[in-house]
């Protein structure tokens, strides 16, 4: 019951053939990743490596190394963020050449594991920091006290600010002549010399863990020449479950083995570490890919999600040929999305090629693994996905457990683990499988020459479970939740051994319908279909290897019985199937089926020459007799139902006219009697049994070019007795709606309860709604009430901002690495566009591609991803085909897509392809557009007034468009504000919300904005006519300052280019040697020459000794006494004084200038001495010529206020001791915009973290620095990350 396998025949199969377990078989795991240090997936029954590959498919692992480089004498390399990286000399390194690379190991964690880390570490750092607190406070410093109070405060702010950044790793990679070989820092200090490198996982099955703290287990693979490096982690603890469940092997503890204890694993990622494990395109075509090389025989897949179109898309397409050309058998699940019908997910339940598999819940997983006092008879869980597909496939292949307990994860710090779903279902049948190709390679049953690594050909294997499969009784499971029923081993066995010698079984067939709205099958479900008798036309195709040879095509050839499971389906009796396949007509009348009830119903071919091998094909009918609801009716009761063990209630009805949501009324039949009453009443509507009662209420519409997911609800409800429940779910009127009432799987106990279904809502007849700021006022909305007198109260809600934005170049295709060669050959192309926005306040933004956004399974494209990063090239966000919100902060950022195609022609064509970014609005930003009754009151502003719409009748009113003062600012002409309207006045009795779940969607574009700082104000200035009267010289005179102003901005163009600016200054300098703009200029030159680092110290202290005589000679151009003489008297409104006044400011910040240069050599010239180790006395008398300098400076600007001389403020705390004033004044500018200073570093805020760091050292708070340091680390790494 632990891990169930009497129910599939798999352990009585085991049992009289144990060589059969699997051995020999391999088995692909497209999953969360799998541990290979799990309990039981350490060897095989016969002492082999179990797992004997593991791959990142995602990507989510990867590390774009750095460029090759040399070690130093002291065999160190140059690390991420200037650190030294120590090496041991003995590795063996041909070239000489190490790459080096750093990752966080928090990207790596599963969402569980980093929770756990991030709350220990946060708990010891919390302790830390409390220590340094307490210190603080009470320790005796000669500072102020307004420094002790800077450092109080920070410190404090530091506590709720700081985030812990996780452990991080250091990598190098280097060749050893044979192989790459990867190293890697798990203890942060830097000295991997006594790291022992490790290679790619399938060569030695090396894996290590982290740490202790987190358990991690992890290996590597080396890709792309060495340049870049994917550590390989699981992304969460499914996949180990599920390898677990296919081929665990415990041979102290045999009960606990997986279905195939012999079988070994390949893991194949798919799960994205990036997005919590959510499946992406390129994971998911890089793992058939992998699945061909690492030559898999069977792959398991327990992921899926509703699809728009069944049976199409690349990853279908790339499946099939994995299953025919190669013989690969693909299993997967069918989904956990039911009860209603038609809720199968892709890619199990919608794609021909696979095996899709329910969930069988047994009587002995419900005793041993889920403790129940009481079972109930063997069903498929409530939740498991129910046929048919849209296209009218049946959905479901066979039923297996679903649930087991079996290994999970180190990290999990568990040895197994309870899980259940279709995840596990289809992991149990993938080992039965297994089973059968053990079987098969052993007794050498025969396989097409065309598929050399196969073990059994996926058709012969296929009919093989389909056609001996155990078909449970309707009342337990419905035919469209189990098809042909639960797998069984040794029946599956029998039938490949009885049919060995018929080839004909090797050749899989193909049935189509011809048919707009269905493909694979035959569904009916709108009244207009299931109004008359039709007749369809059915092709039946055998398909063959596209290496077959012409001899095989030519003598295939099969006589077939045709026959129909129902007398109300007729079908032709006989069919002669060649090569070029066959066409049939198949009649369905369903005029004289009874209401409200559906019916599954098959035709099936048979081979004459051998019937007892079963249907070699079938053709699956299913048809829905919806009930419809009468014209004008306000509700359906369903009176008192009776929900029995294992079955489901399902209902079929179609909304009347006017309806556009229903409340579903539930009441518990069950009347609570308190015992302190002292009532012996026992009748049947009382019941001393308190304890609740679990159902759930699924109520679905299949809408054309849309999934199931999006027209559905579905709500578990815990009934107590005489409780009252309500679900409300919008619909749209005349389309058929299944709503299904079920008690939980486990749920005991009499189930009875009284239904009744509302119909209400009102009809707009604009829908969706849309406006322009143009207009300003909608087009009259019509609203009718068909079914009852409704309250009308107008609310909108615009809280979705859409700005389109153009990639900032028109995008490039190249074509991608190794890993993205298609089993045919064919390689794989990216697209990569990038586009850049600023974000005006912090918020949460979603980047979207509406063309290619909502399709994963069925998408033409490879796959799609994307990422979000900051001013600073750090990641903050990610997402594929499914964009999520992310929260940014205020600034500047940048997303970067990468789309996949094997076409570069088809990416050429998406090459500018904007990007639609929605912002969400909150609080007061949210906008509300106004309702009125007509236009004219809508310009006049007049208000709503209060109304009812009697039942048969309509109303008229109109909607008017926000006014634009209370636009977000950035509104820009082409944005549209997305939102929800509703019309009827909202309620919270029992009876429901009263307005229809979701409201109804609603559009405002902006066609024009009022431009931001717009004055009405006419320009006051005027122009003295007297002015063309000017003197001639003094036009002479502009003329020389225009000429000379032109040789500056010459010069401006060529600063810090050393080859051209000294020799064109010093030819200026001697037709202006008193000009301080451009001596000014030359410090600029100087300062950009040595902020570029390419120099060696000596010279980089001759470059600031210069620029200090340089800036000395400024100020001795300046009369500073003129300038505090004029600048301390008052000014009229004399022109010429004004002018004067205008003229000495200019010189006042030339002055200003110099004397902030001067103190910015200074201190450059002070920091490389320190680096070096100079004299202190050196050091010292550069802080002191600092300190009069900056006292100068004083005079003229205050550093301390104003943004542009941070840098001199903050240095001259730091020489003052005031460590706490410092720190406070570097978190303030990092907290907000900076100015990049025109003198200092060419990135503010990465010198500003680095000095925050490193004050936070000599304070003696190590807890914060570490934190900040390793942030520090992953900034430097100034490039954007791989895909």
């Amino acid at each position: 019951g632990l891990l169930p396998k009497s129910e599939t025949q798999s352990m009585q199969f085991l049992s009289n053939n144990p060589q059969w377990d699997g051995r020999g078989v391999i088995v692909g795991v497209l999953d969360t990743g799998v541990d290979p240090g799990a309990i039981g997936l350490q060897q095989t029954t016969q002492g082999t490596v179990k797992v004997i590959d593991i791959i990142d498919c995602t990507g989510s692992g990867d590390i774009l190394l750095q460029p090759p480089c040399m070690a130093s004498e002291d065999h160190s390399i140059p690390g991420i963020g200037n650190r030294k990286l120590y090496i041991n000399p003995a590795w063996n390194n041909p070239t000489g050449k190490y790459r080096v690379g750093v990752k966080a190991l928090y990207d790596l964690y599963p969402d569980r594991l980093k929770e756990r880390v991030s709350n220990h570490r946060k708990k010891m750092w919390s302790r830390e920091h409390e220590k340094a607190e307490w210190q603080l406070q009470n320790s005796k410093t000669e500072q102020s006290d307004e420094d002790l109070q800077a450092r109080i405060s920070v410190l404090r702010s530091m506590g709720k600010d700081v985030s812990d950044p996780g452990p991080i790793v250091d990598c190098i990679v280097f060749h050893d002549g044979e192989v790459w070989q990867a190293a890697i820092d798990c203890s942060g200090t830097g000295d991997l010399s006594k790291v022992e490198p490790m290679t790619d996982y399938r060569r030695h099955n090396q894996y290590r863990r982290f740490s202790e703290d987190d358990a991690l287990n992890y290996c590597v693979n080396i890709h792309d020449d060495g340049s870049v490096l994917s550590i390989v982690t699981d992304a969460g603890a499914h996949g180990t479950h599920v390898a677990g469940i296919i081929s665990a092997f415990h041979p102290e503890n045999p009960e606990c083995n997986g279905v195939a204890p012999g079988a070994q694993i390949v893991s194949l990622k798919i799960g994205d570490s990036r997005l919590g494990s959510m499946e992406t395109g390129p994971g998911l075509v890089r793992a058939l890919i992998e699945a061909v090389k690492r030559g898999c025989h069977v792959i398991n897949m327990s992921y899926g999600e509703a699809a728009t179109w069944d049976n199409e898309g690349v990853f279908v397409r790339l499946a099939e040929e994995l299953v025919h050309k190669h013989g690969i058998i693909f299993v997967s699940s069918a989904g956990n999305n039911g009860p209603c019908l038609s809720t199968v997910g892709a890619p199990g339940g919608t794609s021909s090629c696979m095996i899709s598999v329910g969930a069988l819940v047994t009587q002995s997983l419900m005793k041993a693994a889920y403790s129940m006092k009481s079972s109930v008879p063997d069903t498929n869980f409530t939740w498991s996905s129910v046929g048919p597909a849209t296209d009218g496939d049946m959905g479901v292949t066979v039923l297996a457990p679903g649930g087991a307990i079996t290994c999970v994860p180190n990290w999990t710090l568990n040895k197994t683990q309870l899980m259940n779903g279709t995840s596990m279902s289809s992991p149990n049948a993938c080992g039965c499988i297994a089973l059968l190709l053990s079987a098969a390679h052993a007794s050498n049953i025969h396989v097409p020459d065309t598929l050399p690594v196969s073990l059994l050909s996926p058709a012969r294997l296929r009919m093989a479970i389909e056609n001996s499969a155990l078909m449970l009784s309707r009342d337990a499971v419905d035919t469209l939740g189990q098809h042909h029923g639960v797998l069984q081993v040794e029946n599956a066995w029998e039938h490949i051994v009885k049919n060995q010698s018929d080839s004909s079984v090797d050749i899989p067939l193909r049935v189509t319908v011809k048919c707009q709205r269905f493909k694979r099958g035959i569904y009916l479900r709108q009244p207009s279909e299931v109004a008359t008798a039709q007749t369809f036309v059915v092709q039946v195709d055998p398909i063959f290897h596209e290496n077959e040879t012409a001899d095989t095509k030519i003598h295939y050839e099969m006589r077939l019985h045709v026959e129909s499971s129902a007398s109300w389906v007729t079908c032709p009796e006989y069919m002669l199937l060649a090569q070029s396949g066959k066409v049939m007509k198949i009649s369905v009348d369903p005029t004289g089926l009874p209401v409200g009830e559906h019916f599954v119903e098959f035709v099936r071919g048979y081979d004459e020459n051998n019937r007892e091998k079963g249907p070699v094909f079938e053709v699956p009918i299913t048809v829905i007799m919806p009930e419809v609801v009468p014209a004008l009716s306000k509700e359906l009761r369903l009176g008192v139902i009776e929900l029995p063990e294992t079955q489901r209630l399902r209902k079929f009805i179609v909304p009347p006219q006017g309806c556009t949501f229903i409340d579903v009324i539930i009441t518990d039949e069950r009347l609570f009697i308190n015992p302190a009453d002292g009532c012996d009443d026992e009748s049947d509507h009382t019941s001393k049994d308190s304890s609740a009662r679990m159902i759930v209420m699924h109520a679905l519409q299949l809408m054309p070019g849309q999934p199931y997911r999006d027209n559905e609800k579905q709500s578990y409800i815990n009934l107590t007795p005489g409780s009252t429940h309500c679900v409300s779910f919008s619909v749209t009127e005349g389309v058929t709606v299944e709503m299904v009432l079920a008690r939980f799987w486990s749920t005991l106990g009499d189930v009875k309860v009284n239904v009744v279904l509302n119909f209400r809502g009102v009809i707009p007849s604009v829908n969706p709604l849309c406006i322009s700021n143009g207009n300003q006022v909608s087009d009259l909305v019509t609203l009718a009430a068909e079914l009852e007198t409704v309250s009308i109260d107008p609310t909108s809600k615009l809280d979705k901002w859409q700005t389109t934005i153009q990639p900032l170049k028109k995008g490039e295709v190249t074509s991608l690495g190794e890993r993205d060669v298609l089993p045919s050959g064919t390689p794989l192309y990216q697209l990569l566009l990038e586009y850049s926005f600023k974000q005006r306040s912090s918020g949460s933004i979603t980047p979207r591609w509406p063309g290619l956004n909502d399709m994963l399974y069925e998408s033409p494209f490879h796959g799609q991803f994307y990422m979000i990063y900051d001013s600073r090239k750090c990641l903050i966000g990610t997402g594929d085909a499914w964009p999520r919100a992310v929260s940014i902060k205020k600034g500047d950022h940048t997303v970067r897509i990468q789309i996949r195609h094997e076409s570069p022609s088809v990416l050429e064509g998406l090459s500018q392809l904007p990007m639609v970014l929605e912002r969400s609005l909150t609080g007061n930003g949210v906008l509300k557009l106004t309702c009125h009754k007509s236009k004219m009151d809508a310009l006049l502003d007049v208000a709503l007034p209060q109304m009812d719409i009697l039942r048969g009748t309509s109303q008229s009113l109109v909607w008017k468009a926000p006014s634009p003062e209370k636009y977000p600012k950035g509104t820009a002409p082409g944005d549209i504000f997305i939102g929800t309207v509703n019309y009827m006045k909202s309620s919270s009795n029992a009876s429901g919300s009263g307005c229809r779940p979701g409201g109804f969607k609603v559009q405002f574009i902006v066609s024009s904005v009022q431009p931001e700082n717009v004055s009405s104000k006419a320009d006051s200035s005027k122009t003295n006519a007297n002015n063309d009267t000017a003197e001639v010289d003094k036009e002479v005179d502009k003329l020389k300052e225009v000429s000379r102003q032109a040789l500056v901005r010459h010069l401006e163009g060529i600063v810090g280019n050393e080859k051209n600016f000294d020799r064109l200054y010093e030819a200026v300098l001697a037709e202006y040697p008193d000009y301080v703009p451009l001596r000014l200029l030359r410090l600029s030159h100087l300062m950009k020459v040595f902020y570029r680092g390419d120099q060696v110290n000596d010279v980089q202290i001759r470059l600031m000794e210069e620029a200090i005589s340089c800036a000395d000679g400024v100020v001795s151009l300046i009369d500073q006494n003129a300038i505090a003489l004029e600048l301390g008297t008052c000014v009229g409104d004399d022109g010429a004084a004004k002018a004067r006044r205008r003229e000495v400011e200019k010189q006042r910040d030339h002055l200003v200038s110099a004397l902030s240069l001067k103190c910015h050599a200074l201190i450059n010239i002070a920091g490389i001495q320190n680096c070096v180790s100079g004299g202190v006395e050196s050091v010292s008398d550069v802080d002191s010529t600092f300190d009069s300098t900056y006292k100068e400076l004083k005079r003229w600007e205050n550093p301390a206020t104003t943004d542009s001389n941070w840098r001199l403020h903050v240095h001259s705390l730091k020489l003052s001791k005031r460590f706490g004033e410092a720190l406070k004044r570097i978190n303030d500018l990092i907290a907000k915009p900076l100015t990049t200073d025109s003198y200092g570093p060419s990135d503010t805020l990465k010198y500003l973290e680095k000095e925050r760091s490193s004050l936070m050292r000599d304070l003696g708070w190590d807890h914060i620095s570490r934190y900040l340091s390793a942030r520090a680390i992953l900034s430097s790494v100034d490039q954007y990350l791989p895909f």
